[in-house]
């Protein structure tokens, strides 16, 4: 299995952004949000964001390959 960052490089430059840019994203059709951490991560935190796609990162060949082209993707990871 590659790591979730390889896995997705290949089509594209992964950039980091910061809380401030991410909420200026949040209700923005363009954009979708991904929330990759581990199930225990997930389940352990208090934090999520509100509308993000919960997606399992020990699956990433499965889902990756259908994530829209013509959308913006935000991974949130732990």
């Amino acid at each position: 299995m590659l790591p979730l960052g390889t896995a997705l490089a290949a089509k594209q430059e992964i950039k980091s952004i910061d809380l401030e840019t991410l909420k200026g994203m949040l209700g923005d059709p363009q954009v979708m949000i991904f929330d990759v951490r581990t199930p225990s991560a997930w389940a352990d935190s208090d934090k999520k964001i509100k509308g993000a796609v919960r997606q399992d990162p020990g699956k990433v060949p499965t889902w990756a390959k259908t994530l829209p082209k013509d959308q913006k993707i935000v991974l949130y990871c732990s």
